[in-house]
């Protein structure tokens, strides 16, 4: 027996939000090439040198990790005091990258 004719067989479809297979394996993959130290360093190596053009970066970051969340108050999301820790979390990631470009180009 078949559905009649304009009535779903999912009437409520699916959630809003929900993001399908092909989507999901699309940034699973992406995620893992930005997260990769080499790959970081290449990117940041291109991008120093002019050869990488900031919407290349901007599509697989947006891939990877979506649209950034929209809020609709004004203040700031991250306390201040976490600022510190992620300003020293960054600092050590770019020593790092520094040291592995150090390393490639001698």
């Amino acid at each position: 027996m078949g559905f009649a004719s304009g009535v779903s067989g999912n009437p409520r479809g699916r959630p809003r939000g929900s993001r399908n297979t092909a989507t999901r394996a699309v940034a699973e993959w992406t995620a893992a090439i930005l997260e990769d130290p080499q790959v970081q360093a290449r990117l940041l190596s291109d991008a120093r040198q002019g050869r990488l053009h900031h919407a290349v970066l901007g599509q697989l970051l947006l891939y990877a990790y979506g649209r950034p969340a929209t809020s609709s108050s004004p203040e700031a999301t991250i306390p201040f005091s976490a600022l510190a820790d992620a300003r020293a979390s960054l600092r050590v990631k770019l020593d790092q990258m520094r040291d592995v470009l150090e390393t490639e180009s001698t």
